[in-house]
């Protein structure tokens, strides 16, 4: 009968679903390792650690100074060694006298003053053309002035002390 066809349809696209399911699942078996294929993927893996974690001490004792080992394996002509890496270094400093200290920090000061003078005169430029107050293009701009946040200049340092 007709149902009886319907139902045996319905009963091979099941059978034909679980099939297609059972081969998915044997294609994924098939696809892992074995374990013997596991251990030498591991111990390769390990290795290649291993030659990075030397390779990383090798350019961590570089930049520390310590002596540089070539390819051969000793400091020859291809190495570099702590004698040929002195002359790239940069003399130790003295430190600054209290007037070097106060020479540097009016030059910092003095460079803080003309800054705000140049952002000063481009926001009056800019309310100027905006036809606006300096203050309300301040804030529609969202900046942070030193008078919003309470900062001021301080005072210029004396050389002679």
């Amino acid at each position: 009968t007709m149902e009886d066809m319907q139902q045996a349809k319905l009963e091979q696209r099941r059978a034909s679903e679980e099939e297609i399911m059972q081969i998915e699942i044997l294609k994924g078996m098939e696809s892992e390792f074995t374990n013997d294929e596991l251990s030498k993927r591991l111990e390769d893996e390990e290795k290649t650690a291993g030659d990075l974690r030397a390779r990383v001490q090798e350019a961590m004792d570089r930049i520390a100074g310590k002596t540089i080992v070539s390819q051969g394996g000793s400091a020859g002509p291809g190495g570099l060694n702590q004698s040929r890496l002195a002359r790239f270094r940069a003399p130790p400093q003295k430190p600054k006298t209290r007037k070097q200290l106060n020479k540097e920090f009016n030059y910092m000061r003095g460079e803080w003053k003309s800054r705000k003078v140049k952002c000063m005169d481009f926001i009056d430029n800019l309310s100027d053309a905006m036809e606006k107050h300096p203050k309300e293009v301040v804030k529609m701009l969202e900046l942070e002035t030193d008078e919003i946040s309470g900062v001021k200049i301080p005072p210029k340092r004396d050389l002679d002390v």
